[in-house]
Formats: structure tokens, C-alpha cells, sequence
């Protein structure tokens, strides 16, 4: 059998205890710099994500803004059209009893309208 010497069998056991103890501490810190390198990762993307919010807010409120000029325009436009046709209507019923309105132009007025500018 083989006999060690005290000295040995404490160096075998430092080394026993020692080298799974340093295995952690190196994982341990290599864990300790993903969570620090994961952190600044999910600061930098809830900075990104609040920018977006912002900018569809804005977008959202543009395009508020949009449709409601856009149902205002609408209807002057129906509104002016509305009274654009009561004014025509007018003016053709107004027309329609007047004599010289209803004769034929003169052959004259019809060839000159004819003739370029």
C-alpha cells in the first residue's frame, strides 16, 4: 500500500475542494456577465418599444386628424354642390318662360361661335 505523507494528503484535499469551488466561481461570473449583457440588451429594447409607442401615437393622431378634415371637406363639398344645383334649378326655371331664351340662335351667332379665338 502506498503511504502519503501529510503534506500530500492535505494538497489532494485542497485540490479536491478547490478546483470544483474555482469551476463554480468562473461560471458563476461568467453567468453574472450574461445577466449584465442581458440587462443592457432589455434596456435598449424598452427604449426602442417606447420610441415605436410613440411614434404610433403620433401616427394614430394624425390620422384622427386626417379623417375629421377630411368629413369636413367632404361636407362643404356636398353642401356647395347641394346649393349649386338649387341655383342652377333656379335659374333654368327662371329661364324657361323668358321668350327670347327659348328661340333658336341666329345663324350668324352660331358661325362666329364657331370660329377659333
Amino acid at each position: 500500500m502506498l503511504m502519503l505523507s501529510p503534506l500530500m494528503k492535505w494538497l489532494g484535499l485542497a485540490l479536491i475542494t478547490l478546483v470544483p469551488s474555482g469551476l463554480l466561481w468562473l461560471q458563476n461570473r461568467s453567468y453574472q456577465v450574461e445577466i449584465e449583457q442581458l440587462k443592457s440588451h432589455l434596456i435598449q429594447s424598452q427604449t426602442s418599444v417606447d420610441q415605436q409607442r410613440s411614434v404610433i401615437e403620433q401616427l394614430k393622431k394624425h390620422n384622427a386628424e386626417s379623417t375629421r378634415l377630411y368629413a369636413e371637406r367632404l361636407q362643404r363639398e356636398q353642401a356647395k354642390r347641394k346649393a349649386l344645383k338649387a341655383e342652377r334649378l333656379f335659374y333654368q326655371n327662371a329661364l324657361a318662360d323668358e321668350t327670347c331664351y327659348q328661340r333658336p340662335w341666329p345663324d350668324a351667332v352660331i358661325e362666329r361661335l364657331h370660329q377659333p379665338y
